[in-house]
């Protein structure tokens, strides 16, 4: 997980999205593999290509959503 998102985000938020994730995606393999799954909220494209767009603050913010009860 951190090699997919090193590129995007600092350690500190790789920590924070890892706290986001782990519930419901699992360990890090869980992870990884959802990280390459297309995201309905962002037209299907996965959350690499988000990131790669420029919009890794809004994927963030899109973790903390659903970890808040929000829709996935």
């Amino acid at each position: 997980m951190r090699k997919l998102l090193s590129r995007y985000f600092s350690d500190q938020d790789i920590a924070y999205i890892f706290s986001l994730l782990q519930p419901w995606a699992g360990d890090y393999e869980g992870i990884s593999a959802w990280l390459e799954k297309p995201i309905p909220a962002f037209g299907y494209i996965t959350a690499i290509d988000v990131c790669e767009r420029g919009l890794s603050k809004d994927f963030t913010v899109y973790l903390a959503g659903i970890n808040s009860g929000g829709f996935a």
